[in-house]
């Protein structure tokens, strides 16, 4: 038994050591916690007279099995899909819609709180494109510093630099006179995307 509990218990530690890196701040305590706690329950398990007969084949184990807890933690969050809202399409083929030019003001963006959504689509499209970047392993510590910035600077405001300059361009477009052209923000990684941008009521 004392064998099982300390590869369960270090296994469990990488996972959540894991996950203390990447969670929102607001769940980071949390899982820091209870990476201590398995933690602490593995070494624990070392003075199990089974183990702590062969205490070098324990060392080997923990380092192993929380090694592989964290990688297989690591896919997990590296895999995660993009799940921002997009709106019903509702217009058919052969609808006109209503006549209405728009401009479509696309940038990357940032959100104004911690997600880091936008550089797991960016980690993906490095890979597909073979541009070398920070291993896959060593990713979620990147992850961890962007969200130790965001502790630091409270919120981006990013965001709201992006709207004003949207509205810069439709007060020179009014200015001309031209009072139909329809101005939508979006952004590569945050809200809306550029898919929702296009359909923001199906038909205009």
């Amino acid at each position: 038994m004392g064998w099982i509990f300390l590869c369960f218990f270090s296994f469990l530690t990488g996972i959540f050591y894991l996950k203390f890196l990447t969670v929102h701040p607001l769940r980071m305590n949390i899982h820091l916690n209870l990476m201590w706690i398995f933690l602490v329950a593995s070494l624990v398990a070392f003075f199990h007279p089974q183990v702590r007969g062969m205490a070098w084949l324990g060392v080997v184990l923990w380092g192993a099995f929380l090694l592989a807890g964290y990688a297989m933690a690591a896919e997990v969050f590296l895999r995660r899909e993009d799940a921002r809202p997009v709106p019903e399409l509702n217009r058919i083929k052969g609808d006109a819609g209503k006549g209405h030019t728009a401009v479509i003001y696309l940038t990357h963006g940032e959100p104004e709180n911690y997600d880091p959504i936008g550089w797991l689509n960016q980690f993906r499209e490095f890979d597909e494109q073979k541009i070398a970047f920070v291993p896959k392993l060593a990713r979620p510590f990147f992850v961890y510093k962007l969200r130790k910035s965001y502790l630091q600077v409270g919120m981006s405001k990013h965001r709201q630099m992006h709207q004003r300059m949207l509205h810069s361009l439709e007060e020179a477009f009014r200015l001309e006179g031209d009072e139909t052209t329809r101005f939508y923000l979006s952004f590569l990684d945050d809200n809306p995307r550029p898919d929702a941008a296009v359909i923001p009521g199906g038909r205009w």
